[in-house]
């Protein structure tokens, strides 16, 4: 889906068709969504440079992540996307002239459809970098919501640790595993975003005001960096908490069994005893002998429990 947007009159407007004759060389703002082959052919004969190829995009080098050509200044970012319970990060190319900002991505960006949606209403600036920082000003106050939830989250798991209300340990280990993945995303996000804006930074030709606007998102992210880390150590102790209580849990099961164990030792010892097949056994001729072993057992197997009780290890 190609989408593009003009200055009209100081505010944003979206082309009708932007694949007209000079259309694209207009627009401010050039928006591409999982471009098909086709869009691809149409944008590299409109537009005077090539277009990223998929696998550019993955590349993990700073150097090849951000870099400045004649064409202007080139950027791939992380975006975090939360689709139907799964958590990852899509990369989105951006290109940045003084009159145009150009950005691709595949799939959809939830930051850049939010937007789209606020360039409909004219609620963006029409200059190129003011664009591209109200862009990352979004994707930052995304990721600050979503540590918010983050931290919400582990506030009620920590309560129930605590109370020890959950007994599904399994489930309760596996939801907080998939927060601390969800909490690495966003980090991975901050980290990618804090090395985009030290390039802006050095590259951009920002004026002074400008380079103010900037180093406060940059500010932002190193007040958000070390709540990641917060983060990461509160659910690894609660990890830890949750695999004492399992600890703890096994624990009284084979104190359980040694008990009973224990109890049954004595009574089992007489009747072995008893058991035996010698032909000289005096107690086998005593008419009461065999209530007298069957209370002995009995004797045997209730002073362990009482001990036991007594000394409060039941």
């Amino acid at each position: 889906m190609l989408t593009a947007y003009i200055d009209h009159h100081g505010r944003l407007e979206k082309l009708a068709d932007p694949t007209a004759p000079g259309a694209l060389r207009r627009a401010v703002w050039i928006d591409v969504v999982e471009p098909t082959d086709e869009e691809r052919e149409i944008m590299s004969r409109l537009l005077p440079w090539q277009l990223p190829a998929e696998d550019d995009l993955e590349e993990i080098e700073a150097s090849s992540r951000s870099f400045a050509d004649e064409h202007g200044l080139h950027i791939s970012s992380w975006f975090l996307r939360r689709l139907e319970g799964r958590d990852e990060t899509v990369n989105a190319a951006f290109r940045l002239t003084p009159t145009q900002l150009f950005t691709m991505h595949d799939p959809e960006v939830p930051v850049l459809r939010l937007m789209r949606m606020r360039a409909n209403r004219g609620a963006l600036p029409v200059a190129p970098r003011a664009l591209l920082r109200a862009l990352y000003e979004t994707k930052l106050d995304e990721l600050a919501d979503t540590l918010e939830e983050i931290h919400e989250s582990l506030d009620e798991y920590g309560q129930d640790a605590l109370q020890r209300r959950s007994r599904d340990f399994a489930d309760a280990a596996a939801q907080l595993t998939e927060i601390e993945h969800l909490n690495s995303k966003v980090r991975l996000c901050l980290v990618d975003a804090q090395r985009d804006l030290t390039f802006l930074l050095r590259h951009g030709g920002l004026d002074k005001a400008e380079r103010r606007q900037w180093q406060t998102l940059l500010r932002d992210i190193d007040s958000l960096l070390p709540h990641c880390e917060f983060l990461f150590e509160k659910v690894t102790f609660l990890l830890h908490a949750l695999q004492g209580f399992v600890n703890i849990e096994q624990n009284q099961i084979i104190k359980i069994f040694s008990v009973v164990a224990v109890i049954f030792l004595p009574p089992t010892l007489i009747a072995s005893s008893y058991g035996m097949n010698f032909h000289i056994m005096p107690e086998l001729d005593w008419p009461f002998g065999y209530p007298m072993a069957i209370v002995m057992m009995i004797l045997s197997g209730i002073a362990p429990y009482l001990l036991f009780k007594r000394k409060g290890w039941l």
